[in-house]
């Protein structure tokens, strides 16, 4: 990886999204004091034949589910627009000119934040509330790690942000950009902003959930989330695993950061909640600094699109240092089999230029890099029309 430099100052095919309960399915384990309980001592030598028989049968049968499931969902492919492509070269080639470059840029932001608020996403005030925060200001200087090195694929200009993610515009509009995400993704119309996007969180959250019941894997006591951002994914991965005492978002948008504390802290207070097991740290995804085998569950959201092929591989070897044997990662992306995504219009030229890793995004073979860095059992869940989550258990 190239070296790092330190900022100074302030500076599936396709999918239905689930549709089911919002409310949360970790897994609950029988106590041993109650009256169903199995025992051993009370089994007699054909009963325990035959429930390790149910039991197997039972998981044989949700493996075999999964990987159906999978099959159906995600098969790996590349959009004609990006990776290496004759015709990815020649549009990079047409980015490559300043002025068109510039031009494509404002109008990617223009016809972003039309869309958004013709679909009801209040986008412009929700912005305006921010800036008229004093409180969220306040944050960013308290979290802000100012020993922090940025990595220098980092350093970028990303959508269409001259600043890259490091400002308060784009942290200010990451919120409904990303409520635009999850109405653009979801195969259902007429929902609202809020309710596509905790549509499209519990079609995360039950893809791991599933994943984690197939695999006989522990419900997770504590959840690292690589690449929070403004900490939508952390309070969704909170309110879905109420078994986790602890959920870590770590980033390095100290101004992404400092909007998800502020809605932490604007959220109830109360005993056992998303905010009191929720916190935030400024820092990199791939040198978390968090002791070796201490977390059961590392979730990544949109933040591989945004990293390099190098750093991506850093962040999945993060990743598995950190876990536990048994411990479970999810990487929630962009699907490269989607056909929505292949589709080659005026959007996904514009789209491209904004994401300046994108080439590699799409050339990289996830599943693969999983199972090279110490995880076994690796499978991708569609989750939407755009989506997938690459998971794996750590061997």
């Amino acid at each position: 990886m190239k070296p790092a430099t330190q900022v100074p100052g302030t500076a599936p095919l396709t999918a239905t999204a689930y549709t089911g309960s919002d409310l949360p399915v970790a897994k609950r384990r029988r106590p041993s004091g109650s009256p169903h309980a199995w025992s051993k001592q009370t089994l007699t030598d054909r009963q325990a034949a035959r429930l390790a028989s149910c039991t197997a049968t039972r998981r044989d049968h949700r493996l075999s589910a999964f990987a159906a499931d999978d099959a159906v969902l995600s098969k790996p492919s590349t959009p004609a627009w990006a990776g290496a492509s004759i015709l990815s070269r020649l549009l990079n080639l047409a980015f490559s000119i300043p002025a068109l470059s510039t031009a494509l840029k404002q109008t990617a932001k223009t016809k972003i934040i039309s869309e958004a608020e013709q679909k009801g996403v209040p986008w412009q005030q929700t912005v305006a509330d921010l800036q008229g925060s004093s409180q969220v200001y306040e944050l960013e200087a308290m979290l802000r790690n100012a020993a922090l090195h940025y990595p220098q694929y980092y350093l970028q200009e990303f959508h269409a942000y001259p600043e890259g993610n490091l400002g308060w515009l784009p942290a200010f509009e990451a919120e409904p950009a990303t409520d635009l995400v999850a109405v653009r993704s979801l195969a259902q119309k007429g929902l609202s902003p809020a309710e596509a996007q905790q549509q499209l969180r519990n079609s995360i959250n039950r893809a791991i959930q599933e994943y984690i019941t197939a695999y006989d894997a522990c419900d997770p006591g504590s959840i690292v989330d690589l690449g929070c951002g403004v900490g939508i994914s952390s309070r969704s991965l909170a309110e879905h695993f109420a078994s986790a005492q602890s959920v870590l978002g770590i980033d390095l948008s100290p101004f992404f950061l400092a909007v998800a504390e502020l809605r932490r802290r604007e959220a109830p207070q109360r005993s056992w909640s998303w905010s009191s097991r929720t916190s935030y740290r400024h820092g990199l995804c791939e040198a978390t600094e968090l002791p070796d085998a201490s977390v059961d569950l590392v979730n990544a959201s949109f933040l591989v699109h945004e990293c390099t092929a190098e750093a991506c591989a850093e962040i999945v070897r993060e990743a598995r240092r950190v876990l536990r044997p048994g411990g479970i990662l999810a990487l929630t992306d962009n699907d490269p089999g989607s056909q929505v995504l292949k589709e080659m219009n005026v959007m996904m030229v514009l789209r491209k230029i904004t994401e300046p890793w994108a080439d590699q995004f799409y050339m990289l073979d996830q599943e693969a890099l999983l199972r090279d860095n110490g995880f076994q059992s690796v499978q991708c869940r569609g989750i939407s029309l755009r989506h997938r989550v690459v998971l794996g258990q750590a061997v």
